[in-house]
């Protein structure tokens, strides 16, 4: 991959870090909730090239997924955000959804990758996982926020 010297330099202190390392990071949350998220945050003094991303969502007893997305968000208080891949329809009651999402996109350091499901109840515990796979990269001059 080529990164034009204006949007991607790396100063002095980033020479020293290992150009690349692999990520794959699985996380997951059992909750009686009707919203739930989980996230992988990207570490400081790295950027993300994300190149895969999974949610998954397993509802409830008798409850169905309403939505599952799975986003890249910004650490700032606006909280921006950019949806990679996303299902809104609601679908049968105890039926498993899922969702995948294959690119390239550069991801800042502070910056999270969620996975974000609503339910239609939560008398039961639902479940969301999200599984994030990319190479980490020193930062650089790459925009912090």
């Amino acid at each position: 991959m080529f990164f034009p010297e204006l949007l991607y330099q790396l100063p002095p202190r980033d020479l020293q870090l290992t150009w690349l390392e692999p990520l794959w990071r699985t996380e997951q949350l059992n909750l009686a909730s009707t919203l739930i998220s989980v996230e992988v945050v990207i570490p400081n003094d790295r950027a993300l090239l994300l190149q895969h991303a999974y949610g998954f969502a397993t509802p409830g007893a008798a409850q169905n997924v309403v939505e599952l997305f799975v986003q890249v968000r910004s650490p700032s208080p606006d909280a921006s955000l950019v949806t990679l891949e996303s299902r809104g329809n609601p679908i049968a009651a105890n039926l498993d959804q899922e969702i995948g999402w294959q690119g390239s996109v550069l991801v800042p350091q502070g910056w999270r990758v969620r996975a974000f499901a609503s339910f239609n109840a939560a008398g039961a515990a639902n479940f969301v996982a999200l599984g994030v796979g990319g190479m980490l990269i020193p930062s650089g001059n790459f925009a912090r926020t």
